[in-house]
C-alpha cells in the first residue's frame, strides 16, 4: 500500500461524504473520522453505501473500537500496514471514562512504526487535522502516548473471521427466499456456502450480490406489477383475480412494455364486470 504521509484534501470523499462520522457532523479533526476514512481510502470504496458495506469498524467513540468484535476483524499486538492502532486514550468524559484514540499504521520498519492520525479538540487547542508520528513499539505502549496501545485491528488486510458453515447456509437459504422468492438448489447452497466461508464474505456483501442480480430486478418489476393489478381488481371489481393466468395476463403486458399501468387500470375499470360492480350496467 502507498503510505499517507500528508494530509488529505478537505473535500476528499473518503474522509467526508463516504464517512458515517462526517455524515453525522463529526468529521475531522477527529481520530475516528480520520481512521474510518483512511481504511475506506485503502479499500477504494466508491460511495457512502459502499463504505458502510466494506468498512465494518465500530461507529462509536475510539475506546469502543477494540471491544467491538462484531466487525469480524482479527486483532493482535503486531503492527501491519493498514492496521488500526487502538489506544486507551487520555481524554475522559463526564463519567471519567476514556474516549480512547485510534490511528492507522502506514509503514513498519523493524521496531519502528509510522502512524497517521487526527486529533479532536478535547482541550481547547482546536485539535490537529492531520499528523504523522514515527514511534517504537515501546513508545506506543507507554501510557504517556495516547494512554498506551491496546493493540491493532487488521481492517485493511481483510483478515476476517469466516462465518460458520451453518450460518452461511442459513444466509443462503434466507436470501434466496427473500430476494428471489424461491428455494436455492442444493448446488447453489453448497457453492454459495463455500464461497462465503472461504472468502470471509459479510452478510451485507452477500445481500448485495442479490440486489445487483438481473433475476432480482426482473422479479422486483413483476412483483410491483402483480401488486398493482391485484389492487385494481379489488378497487374496480371488488375481488381478487380469479386465477394466476388472469393475473399474469395483465402483469405480462406491463413487464414486456406493451401496456402502461394506466392502460391496465383503465381496461379493468371499463370492463363490463366493473360497470356492473359500480351499478352502471
Amino acid at each position: 500500500m502507498d503510505p499517507r504521509l500528508t494530509a488529505p484534501d478537505r473535500d476528499n470523499p473518503y474522509y467526508t461524504k463516504y464517512s458515517p462520522y462526517w455524515q453525522a457532523g463529526k468529521g475531522m479533526p477527529n481520530c475516528t473520522a480520520y481512521s474510518w476514512g483512511r481504511i475506506a481510502e485503502l479499500k477504494q470504496v466508491t460511495s457512502y453505501q459502499d463504505s458502510l458495506d466494506r468498512v465494518h469498524l465500530c461507529r462509536s467513540n475510539a475506546r469502543r473500537w477494540w471491544d467491538y468484535t462484531d466487525d469480524g476483524y482479527q486483532r493482535g499486538q503486531d503492527p501491519a500496514p493498514g492496521a488500526v492502532a487502538v489506544f486507551e486514550g487520555i481524554a475522559t468524559n463526564a463519567a471519567g471514562k476514556h474516549y480512547g484514540h485510534v490511528m492507522v499504521v502506514e509503514e513498519v520498519s523493524g521496531d519502528t512504526v509510522t502512524l497517521s492520525g487526527s486529533d479532536a479538540d478535547v482541550d481547547g487547542s482546536g485539535g490537529r487535522y492531520f499528523y504523522v508520528d514515527k514511534m517504537s513499539m515501546d513508545e506506543l505502549r507507554n501510557p504517556t502516548y495516547h494512554g498506551g496501545l491496546l493493540g491493532f485491528i487488521y481492517a485493511y488486510t481483510e483478515v476476517k473471521q469466516s462465518m460458520s458453515e451453518i450460518d452461511a447456509k442459513k444466509l443462503v437459504v434466507c436470501d434466496y427466499a427473500q430476494y428471489l422468492g424461491r428455494m436455492p438448489s442444493q448446488d447453489d447452497i453448497s457453492a454459495d456456502t463455500r464461497n462465503i466461508v472461504d472468502t470471509g464474505m459479510s452478510t451485507e456483501q452477500y445481500d448485495y450480490s442479490f440486489l445487483v442480480s438481473q433475476e432480482y430486478h426482473d422479479r422486483s418489476g413483476s412483483l410491483a406489477a402483480q401488486d398493482f393489478v391485484t389492487r385494481c381488481y379489488r378497487a374496480f371489481l371488488g375481488r381478487f383475480p380469479e386465477s394466476e393466468d388472469a393475473l399474469m395476463y395483465y402483469v405480462g403486458r406491463i413487464v414486456d412494455g406493451s401496456a402502461r399501468y394506466r392502460d391496465i387500470a383503465w381496461e379493468i375499470y371499463q370492463s363490463e364486470e366493473a360497470k356492473s360492480y359500480r351499478g352502471e350496467a
